[in-house]
């Protein structure tokens, strides 16, 4: 059995919480655009010279941390940076987006 959590030890408000592939709540306007999941850019706005959601919060899952750390990954196996050749967020955003 997966072991569970008690949150009232950490001032939570439910009384457990089943370790898992739950779905958390992000806030989006939080992280580096380069890194985020296909999930979270498409919430995202992003401006010439602001990133802003278009909704305070989106359910995810552990997936979006993977997706982030197999990019890290990626850049230190290839000793490349990730979208180099891109000047502009929105560029990357439309990249990813596309599933390239």
């Amino acid at each position: 059995k997966t072991p569970s959590i008690d949150t009232q030890s950490l001032g939570g408000t439910m009384n457990m919480v089943e370790a898992g592939n739950s779905l958390d709540a992000l806030t989006t306007e939080c992280g580096t655009v380069a890194y985020m999941a296909p999930e979270l850019l498409e919430h995202l706005n992003i401006t010439k010279h602001f990133t802003y959601a278009t909704e305070n919060l989106v359910l995810y899952t552990k997936s979006i941390d993977v997706y982030s750390f197999g990019l890290i990954l990626w850049e230190l196996c290839t000793e490349q940076i990730l979208y180099e050749e891109f000047d502009d967020l929105r560029e990357v955003k439309e990249y990813v987006l596309q599933g390239k």
